[in-house]
């Protein structure tokens, strides 16, 4: 009766502290009982059993060498040397192999006893320290709230490191489409400084040339008033000499509709040559406004300089990171104002990147405006100088016709004075 007492109150503290039980395996303990008490009270304090069951890799070459069916015999035992350990502990000090194999039932009853009554006081204290572990938990839940924002916060920084980044890209590409329009403005400073050469070298030839049909002018004036003065002395009194006097009359009047046909030519060349001398100041007056590519340029001096203020924030940016992953081995309280602290410098430093990013877009856009004007006028000026070597050829070639135009004048003059000095004296005789 008193067997039958102590198997009903173990059978009752096994249900209490919710270990596998039964009567029967209480009176007859097995292996398989065992092992399910065993791994039922690691459950219970929170210890994986299956890792313990797992077999280490010195075990498994062993088994590979042996037997690789005594697997299940190598759990056990590793089942047993924790149920060891954990029994020094517990003051059951005596468990062993045979405890689980081959199980005893007084042995057995005993150890039973020793891991009903350990769980049983462990939850007795557990109810009593609750409160103290509700403070711990919540203690470790605010610090892995914590944790959080600071990844959070951590997140944020790196997107504003990266933004940072892609803003000195855009800035470095900024400079370096600065740089590729400066050639192209250094190139068609060359192209207009080499035109106006070519204008200057050609202005020096026509004024040559007008100068020297000038003078051809005026020897043409002198023949005709020696031509006027020879006409005075022919005698007129023979008919031979009123015949030829007719015919040099008809031929006077042939060579001034000539000479009035000249004159209206060179007022022709006098309006080209205005023409050409308003396009040389028009383009002159282009020239001057190379003083406002200047201060573009100055313009593009101070966007580096912001370009470099920015790169100064950045790093200092990374400073303030760098302070961030310093603290955390501080308290929670310090991390949390320290984080505030932080972002509320990374939102007032954006602001004013992207206040800065405004100005630098403006100035690019306006820069870009004056390119496209400055790209339109130099195709106007282009055009233009097309215009110009064009009339310039077509004076060129009049110029040409009017000097021949002029020497076959001059030779027809010079063959006819010489024909009235020879036939002059003739007619007197």
């Amino acid at each position: 009766m008193d067997n039958q007492d102590t198997i009903e109150a173990m059978q009752t503290l096994l249900e209490q502290v919710e270990l596998p039980s039964s009567a029967e395996l209480i009176r007859n303990p097995t292996e398989e009982f065992i092992i399910d008490v065993i791994s039922a009270f690691f459950d219970n304090c929170h210890i994986d059993t299956a890792t313990i069951k797992r077999l280490t890799p010195s075990q498994r070459n062993a088994l590979e060498v042996t037997n690789p069916e005594n697997a299940y015999i190598a759990s056990i035992l590793n089942l047993r040397e924790a149920a060891a350990v954990v029994g020094r502990e517990i003051f059951m000090r005596d468990f062993q192999i045979t405890d689980i194999t081959s199980p005893r039932h007084i042995r057995a009853k005993k150890q039973l006893r020793f891991l009903g009554n350990f769980l049983l006081y462990a939850n007795n204290k557990k109810s009593h320290m609750q409160e103290r572990i509700d403070e711990v938990l919540s203690r470790a839940e605010k610090i892995q709230s914590l944790r959080a924002q600071k990844q959070d916060a951590m997140e944020r920084m790196n997107e504003q490191a990266l933004l940072r980044a892609q803003k000195k890209m855009e800035i470095k590409k900024i400079e370096q489409e600065i740089i590729e329009w400066e050639s192209k403005i250094s190139g068609n400073r060359a192209k207009i400084a080499i035109d106006d050469k070519i204008l200057k070298e050609r202005d020096a030839v026509k004024a040559q040339r007008v100068a020297r049909n000038q003078g051809q002018r005026a020897e043409l004036q002198k023949y005709q008033d020696i031509d006027d003065e020879l006409n005075g002395k022919v005698v007129r009194s023979p008919e031979k000499f009123r015949t030829q006097l007719r015919d040099l009359t008809e031929a006077r009047k042939n060579q001034e509709e000539k000479r009035d046909n000249i004159q209206g030519a060179i007022l022709h060349k006098r309006t080209l040559l205005q023409t050409f001398e308003t396009a040389l100041n028009l383009i002159k007056k282009e020239q001057g406004k190379l003083g406002e590519l200047i201060e573009d340029q100055k313009k593009l001096k101070g966007i580096k300089k912001e370009g470099e203020r920015l790169k100064e924030e950045v790093d200092e940016a990374a400073r303030t990171i760098s302070l961030v992953e310093n603290m955390e081995s501080q308290e929670p309280q310090v991390i949390a104002g320290a984080i505030q602290e932080t972002e509320k410098l990374c939102q007032e430093r954006i602001q004013k990147i992207k206040k800065t990013f405004v100005e630098a877009d403006g100035e690019k856009k306006l820069l870009e405006r004056k390119k496209e004007t400055l790209e339109i006028r130099c195709t106007e000026l282009g055009s233009q100088t097309a215009k110009i070597r064009e009339q310039i050829q077509e004076i060129e070639v009049e110029t040409r016709d009017f000097l021949r135009h002029t020497q076959e004048l001059h030779d027809s003059e010079m063959a006819k004075i010489q024909r009235l000095h020879g036939g002059a004296p003739n007619g007197m005789d």
